[in-house]
Formats: structure tokens, sequence, C-alpha cells
């Protein structure tokens, strides 16, 4: 946690100070921080997110936008207000009473995981009916009460309402750029070098200011391409790092998936990367390098990777990384397979997670646990089109679950 300087307190804010209490600082970032307020005559407690001085009006006036659609149901926040102080915005919330995820993240059983996913798709689906992509769908933005079995989805900040792009740039250069032939020289010195022109003597036409430190007016008239990359490393979706132009709602159902898998295994984040090389190299070794770069082919980006590696089952993946079920998976893993041996930590007698892999039994330790491993395979999938959406996923769920109950 950040520990915010003074001049954020929320007593320096006149309006706050006359007419609430502050309990204790709830969290801070670079977005600012989270206090924990109460009413000095009703006595109830609110959550207040000040915002930094550097914040632009633009995104705290999105972040409102998303705020009003949210009424305080379906694990959503109660906004009560959007207020400015100086030149900084603070937004007062519903306040939750909640577990901090990692003390309580040991207990949880498959029971406890499936009922937190149903809640987040819960809120998703309120969200996504109303066209509002949340952006930043993780384990620290969902607050989660164990006892209570109560969640709220929070932090509006990089939310935006989704409206459909044009493909991408990309795939229609060849409508966007000029073609001129190669001269005489050039193709002499390809061919002198034992290569055939590369483009069949028509190449894309190179600008004036190409290689130089300016922009010429068919730069500048050119179609600027931009896509958003924002989110948290670890759990954003992959088309937010290949060029994608259109991103949907299904990438909130990614970062679900993402954060349910870390709860099964465990850990903060299962996909640790400090960039997006990294983190689509990771992407493809558990989910598939095939299946990614055929994901990427959609956004006409051609992504290859070093070799070709197999689709992961995240049954056996949760196995291998949680460290109270890492013994038990290793009496039934099949053993040697060279794509696991160094995937997986002290893994030298390369125990199999393949999805496809050598003969092994699948030992589910409930029907929990299994009905969470098929909402990952719904979730955890390269494209976005095939995804389950929020009330496909709810569906699934009331499904299995109401035939679990009649057993």
């Amino acid at each position: 946690m950040t520990i915010t300087g003074q001049e954020d307190h929320p007593k320096h804010i006149p309006e706050v100070h006359n007419a609430f209490d502050t309990i204790k600082l709830l969290g801070s970032g670079s977005f600012g921080s989270v206090w924990h307020i109460r009413n000095k005559k009703d006595k109830r407690e609110y959550a207040l997110k000040y915002s930094t001085a550097t914040s632009l009006p633009h995104s705290v006036r999105a972040e409102t936008r998303v705020l009003k659609v949210c009424n305080g149901t379906c694990n959503l926040p109660e906004p009560f207000g959007v207020f400015r102080h100086k030149t900084q915005f603070y937004t007062i919330i519903n306040y939750m009473e909640h577990d901090e995820l990692m003390s309580v993240i040991y207990d949880m059983t498959h029971e406890d995981i499936l009922d937190y996913a149903k809640n987040v798709f819960i809120a998703l689906e309120y969200l996504h009916a109303r066209n509002v992509i949340h952006r930043d769908v993780k384990p620290g933005n969902i607050l989660y009460n164990r006892n209570k079995r109560k969640y709220l989805l929070v932090d509006f900040g990089l939310s935006t309402f989704y409206e459909k792009k044009e493909p991408n740039i990309l795939n229609n250069r060849e409508n966007q750029a000029e073609k001129m032939e190669i001269d005489e020289d050039e193709e002499e010195l390809l061919i002198a070098k034992g290569r055939e022109p590369v483009f069949s003597k028509s190449v894309t036409q190179r600008c004036n200011c190409s290689g130089k430190p300016m922009s010429c007016k068919r730069c500048e008239s050119a179609p600027k391409f931009s896509y958003c990359k924002s989110g948290t490393n670890g759990y954003r979706a992959p088309e937010t790092m290949l060029m994608c132009l259109d991103q949907t709602t299904k990438l909130d159902i990614w970062s679900a998936g993402a954060t349910v898998l870390s709860l099964m295994c465990r850990l903060p984040s299962v996909f640790r990367y400090d960039n997006e090389f990294e983190g689509i190299y990771q992407y493809g070794t558990i989910l598939g390098s095939n299946e990614m770069s055929e994901a990427a082919k959609s956004w006409n980006v051609n992504l290859m990777y070093d070799k070709i590696y197999p689709k992961k089952s995240f049954y056996r993946l949760q196995k291998s990384l949680n460290l109270q079920t890492k013994g038990q998976f290793r009496e039934f893993a099949s053993t040697h397979c060279k794509h696991c041996q160094t995937l997986i930590f002290e893994n030298a007698n390369g125990f199999c997670i393949c999805e496809e892999g050598p003969v092994c039994v699948d030992q589910y330790s409930s029907i929990y646990e299994q009905i969470v491993c098929r909402v990952l395979d719904f979730t955890l999938h390269p494209h976005p089109a095939k995804r389950f959406s929020a009330s496909e996923l709810l569906s699934f769920l009331e499904n299995e679950l109401a035939e679990l109950n009649c057993k």
C-alpha cells in the first residue's frame, strides 16, 4: 500500500470534514486514495475515493458516467455523489466490510470459488447489458466478505462504454496505401543478393519523411492507428495486447477467468509479466501457441512462437501450481513431458499438464472443482468470440447447480 501525503486526507475537504468522521485509509495508488468515512449524524459508513491532482477531468467524467449506471444492486456500488475540491475530485459510494483476499484464499473451497465467480458474473451481466466495459476486473477490485457471502465490484476508473469500431486499419492496409513499382536498381540489387522482390514488384510506397525526425503531409493525413491497452498486467485479455481495435465486453470475461484461475492456484496472479511480449508468450505456453496465433490472425497480426506449445489442462495446471495439492497431483500425472518439464517449478520428472498429453485421469476432488474448471475453459479462450458471455456463464452455472441439487 502506498502511503499518501497529508494533503490527500479528507480532513482538508471542509464539506467532508464537517459531515463525516474519517476512520481509516483503505488503499492508495496511482489513482489516488480511498478512505473509510462515517456520517456524523446517522452513523452510516461510506467509502470516499479521492483522485490525484493529476487526474484528468475527462477521466473523472467517464468514471462518473459509468457510476450513474450502477444503483447498488447486482454486486455493484451505489454512488452518492461526485464533488470537486480545488483541482481534485472525490466520489462517495457505499462502504462494504470485506476480507483481505490473501488472508482467506488458502481456506476457500471449490464451492466458495464457484460462488465467487457467479457473483462476479452477476455484476458483469448487469454492466454488459448496458454496454459498460469495466476493463480492470481483478481480485483487488472485487471486495469479498466470506462470512456474509457479499461481493462488490469496484474501481471504475478505466471503464468505458462499448462502441463498435471499424475493422483494424491493418486489415485494410492495401486499400489505404498507394502502390508503386520497384525501381530497376533496387530490383537488380535484390536479385544480385539471391532474393526475389518481396512483393512481386509492388510494394507500399515510402513517404518522404521515412527515417527523418519529421512528418510529412502524407503521414499526418494517414489514418491514426491506436487501440486501448488499459488494464492490469496478469489480467489483461489478449486483444488488449494484439492491436485489436474492436474490444468488446468479452475482455472482462477473460479478466474474470484469470481471477478465478488465481483463486484455484492460491496465487495473487498466475500470469506474471512485465510487458506485452512476455504476456503473449505466457498466454501461448498455457493456452496453446496455435490457439493464440489463430486469434491473432483475426486482427491481422502474425504471431510466431519459438516452438509449438500444446494447450494445458486448467485442472492439472491448478493442481501443479497449488502447493496444497502438488503432491497429490504427482501421484497420478504422467511423466516425461518435455513441454511441462521446464514450465513448472521443481518438475525434473516432467509431470504432464497438457490437455491432450499422455493418458492421465483427472481426479476431481469434488463436482464443484469440475464445474470451476469448465468455467475456466469458457472464459480463458484467446479469441473473444469464443468466450462465453456473462449471461451464458450464469445460465450454465444455474443449470449445473440445479442438477447438483436434484441429486
